[in-house]
């Protein structure tokens, strides 16, 4: 079931304060005070700065600042083991989305065995912006309960977000969804969502909204360090099933790790080089193909190609 948030939510953001200066200084700014620590063979310089409680930690490719997930609802499984946050943002600024509407193609459901993930650029200032709006909603004081909707088979909304060191995470049923008005509201003696939940909604969509407007040039194609490979069952053509294509898989013979008994983990991560072959092979295959070396059994794979802060995803199987 579609979810309505999905057309809202397009891709996936992560927030990061840039501090000025080298692309190593590390600056920290409290009481008035701004001490900027210099590469070694550099002077130490103490400046003024209005007064302000904001750390600022410069973070890197690998860092995630702030990211949106919706998943999984009413849905296969091989589906949630390969799906992808529809926005990340990285400590560098480097914005990864995933999702419909990218361009570049690769939409889900097209038929291709690897997902359309773009990547484009989130400037500093309006990270800066991005992070004051999720604290001035008060998203990052304490918990936020976002209610339960009467509806069943929706996805969860996850915003995961890392601001002075600590990690904030806001997790919303259905959202996006909006129950009857006639339906009397918890306050009211009824169930669901109340009127000051459906209010925090409405924010958590917006900042959502915020995070996908921040992005710029979203166009380029995302180059995976890691990808992550699941062995699934290979469909039974007795059973009306087309025939599958049947391709060659440039590394090793999957069967090692692919063809265990239930219960066994059935997936590998690659990473390097054989990443980068991997990766090679999955873009020009359909997901119905199936896969395997010379003389040894074929294998169903699924491709999830892993983001700069993920080194796995096969403990999800």
């Amino acid at each position: 079931m579609r979810n309505p948030v999905r057309s809202l939510l397009a891709a996936t953001v992560v927030l990061l304060v840039v501090a000025a200066g080298c692309a190593h200084d590390q600056k920290v700014t409290a009481g008035g005070s701004s001490t900027t620590v210099p590469d070694p063979g550099e002077p130490t310089t103490t400046t003024t700065a209005p007064p302000t409680t904001e750390v600022v930690q410069p973070g890197g490719y690998h860092d995630l600042v702030f990211r949106v997930v919706d998943c999984c609802g009413f849905t296969s499984a091989d589906v949630a083991l390969t799906s992808l946050p529809i926005i990340s943002v990285m400590g560098d600024g480097t914005a990864l989305l995933a999702g419909e509407g990218l361009p570049g193609g690769g939409d889900p459901g097209d038929g291709a065995a690897l997902p359309n993930i773009r990547r484009g650029n989130v400037p500093p200032d309006a990270l800066a912006a991005l992070i004051e709006q999720a604290r001035a909603d008060g998203f990052l004081d304490h918990e936020v309960d976002f209610g339960t909707p009467g509806v069943t088979d929706l996805a969860y909304t996850t915003v995961t977000m890392v601001v002075d060191g600590t990690t904030h995470t806001l997790s919303a049923y259905a959202l996006g969804y909006h129950s009857d008005p006639a339906e009397p509201r918890p306050q009211d003696g009824g169930t669901g969502v109340s009127a000051a939940q459906e209010e925090l909604r409405t924010k958590l969509s917006a900042l959502i909204s915020s995070a996908r407007d921040a992005v710029h040039d979203p166009a380029r194609a995302y180059v995976p360090e890691r990808i992550s490979v699941f062995a699934l069952p290979v469909p039974d053509a007795s059973n009306g099933v087309v025939t599958p294509t049947v391709r060659p898989w440039p590394l090793d013979d999957p069967g090692a790790w692919a063809a265990g008994p239930a219960g066994v983990e059935r997936c590998r991560t690659y990473a390097g080089a054989d990443a980068q072959t991997v990766f090679a092979a999955a873009q020009a295959a359909s997901v119905a193909d199936i896969w395997g070396v010379t003389g040894k059994a074929t294998h169903r794979l699924e491709f999830r190609p892993l983001l700069p802060d993920e080194t796995s995803k096969c403990e999800q199987t």
